[in-house]
């Protein structure tokens, strides 16, 4: 059952990709809507404009932070 309070936009870095997906797949398991790039972004899509798309029609905004190298 979707959400009905809108999605969360996930904004990550490539690094931390493999721990994103396991956290997209976890929310969707518990019905949470999720914008994810790996998801959401087609190939011949515009990606600015997919991710402004995607921040502008999110209500949450979700940043993974990697810890320093």
């Amino acid at each position: 059952m979707e959400n009905s309070s809108g999605k969360i936009f996930i904004s990550h870095a490539s690094k931390d990709k493999k721990f994103v997906d396991r956290l997209v797949s976890d929310l969707a398991a518990h019905g949470v809507p999720v914008w994810y790039d790996k998801l959401d972004v087609r190939l011949g899509d515009s990606i600015p404009g997919k991710i402004n798309s995607g921040i502008s029609e999110a209500k949450y905004f979700l940043t993974v932070i990697s810890p320093p190298p």
